[in-house]
């Protein structure tokens, strides 16, 4: 793709791509991603730089980048605690396996993602290698964006959009809709052969039955009144967040080899101590703003932990040894 068919296809004048379509291509560069490797650095939300978080990125087309946004990882920011969230502050609880509530019969089993305060999605593959995304969305949208137009499905309201480069090859067809009275969803099949029909037949096949989002790393105990926060690589990593106090953040990592990057290296760097996670001797390290713990797995592999001041050390190791691998 040449700088000419860039701008034809993603400058100003192109269609403007709603949320989820937009999140359908990021999703579709993020299928390309490879797994996380031990001893790089990703940075978090607020710029710094976090030891531990890793991804190799496979760039697709430039194109897709472009749809896609800011492609990176973005790790919720984890900040030093206000007197409010003072160390202690938490109590742990059983966590619950979350699921999405909807199928798309006959297109096979999807993958699961989620966004930082942005809802779960279920991505299914195509055979051609495009995806169809599909996501509930918190409210009934109230602006329309270029290109979209209103349409009925099962004689309810919704409104579709067909993104299509100045040439008129398709991108992406992305539908808005009410499922049921009061709840609405939205679909987009990205890719050059997408089409209205496809999208609207979707629609009218999706079924109100939850699937479980398995995770390939769960974590057992979590805070009382947290939720999950954002989640990549069908749970390779995954965060959960206090809805109340942003700042606090709990982040697993999964890693085909333990981390053994240097604890003194580790931005913000305070002490460490000798723990006990698994039956196995692993280093808990306190940093100014964060609990960060890396252990290993039983199959070899490892994970990082990474818990917001508001843990207690203690907290931090009994978190770190509930964290399981889900056998694939």
């Amino acid at each position: 793709m040449n700088e000419i068919s860039l701008l034809d296809a993603f400058g100003p004048d192109a269609t403007e791509l709603p949320d989820h379509a937009r999140l359908a291509a990021r999703e579709r560069l993020l299928a390309e991603c490879r797994t996380p490797s031990a001893g790089t650095r990703l940075r978090s939300a607020g710029g710094r730089r976090t030891r531990g978080f890793s991804r190799r990125w496979t760039l697709a087309g430039a194109g897709l980048v472009l749809a896609a946004g800011a492609a990176a990882v973005v790790l919720p920011r984890l900040t030093r605690p206000t007197p409010d969230e003072s160390a202690g502050s938490v109590e742990l609880v059983a966590a619950s396996t979350p699921e999405f509530p909807y199928t798309v019969p006959g297109l096979g089993k999807p993958t699961f993602t989620a966004e930082p305060n942005s809802p779960i999605m279920a991505v299914y593959a195509q055979p051609d290698g495009s995806e169809v995304v599909l996501a509930p969305l918190a409210a009934p949208p109230d602006e329309y964006v270029k290109g979209e137009r209103e349409i009925t499905v099962d004689g309810r309201p919704g409104r579709i959009v067909t993104g299509k480069k100045e040439s008129g090859e398709v991108m992406f067809v992305a539908l808005r809709w009410e499922h049921r009275p009061g709840v609405w969803l939205s679909l987009t099949k990205a890719g050059h052969n997408a089409t209205e029909e496809f999208v609207l037949a979707l629609a009218h096949a999706v079924v109100d039955q939850p699937q479980s989002v398995g995770f390939k790393l769960t974590i057992g105990l979590v805070p009382k009144g947290w939720r999950l926060g954002m989640f990549k690589d069908d749970g390779a990593i995954l965060s959960y967040v206090d809805p109340k106090a942003p700042s606090r953040v709990l982040t697993a990592n999964w890693t085909p080899q333990p981390d053994t990057s240097r604890d003194d290296q580790i931005e913000g760097f305070e002490s460490v101590e000798t723990v006990t996670v698994g039956g196995k001797r692993v280093k808990l390290v306190r940093a100014a703003e964060f609990w960060r713990l890396s252990a290993v797995l039983p199959d070899g592999s490892g994970f990082t932990l990474m818990a917001s001041r508001s843990f207690r050390a203690n907290q931090v190791v009994a978190v770190a040894g509930s964290v399981r691998l889900t056998k694939s």
